[in-house]
């Protein structure tokens, strides 16, 4: 969705009563995907830096989403 002052009006910006930054972002659920298969010290951060790149190129494919429908 490309931020307008249309959409802003719709913003909710306070979650305090509502939920948590953890619930928000569903920490739970990111922070327990790590599942090592060996006992090899480096495997947690092979598995978290791919992670992370998964989603930055989730991020890239929506930023590019959103710049098509801009231009059309």
């Amino acid at each position: 969705m490309v931020d307008t002052p249309q959409n802003k009006e719709n913003l909710v910006s306070d979650f305090s009563k509502s939920m948590s930054y953890g619930d928000y972002l569903h920490l739970d659920q990111i922070l327990s995907s790590q599942h090592r298969l060996s006992d090899h010290h480096d495997e947690m951060l092979l598995i978290i830096i791919h992670q992370a790149s998964e989603l930055w190129m989730k991020l890239i494919l929506h930023e590019l989403s959103a710049a098509r429908a801009s231009i059309q």
